[in-house]
């Protein structure tokens, strides 16, 4: 089925692509998340937190009527 199959079933298909993010297994090379993160419009790393407000959202009621989204939580990389 699509996504636009699911979505009649009540069904919400959504994808998080997150960026640079700031993580524990990252902390022993902090010259290349920061080198990495300069590439970005927010200029810096995003946190695990950032993106678990993300995917909060899209399991939240307030998004309801959001399905076959793709959410770039990545400080603007791909914009």
């Amino acid at each position: 089925m699509s996504d636009a199959e699911w979505a009649r079933h009540g069904v919400r298909i959504n994808e998080l692509q997150p960026g640079v993010i700031r993580a524990p297994r990252r902390q022993g090379n902090p010259e290349e998340v920061a080198r990495i993160a300069q590439g970005t419009p927010a200029g810096r790393p995003g946190t695990g937190a950032e993106v678990a407000k993300a995917a909060a959202f899209l399991l939240s009621d307030e998004a309801s009527y959001v399905t076959g989204a793709h959410l770039a939580v990545d400080g603007g990389f791909l914009a």
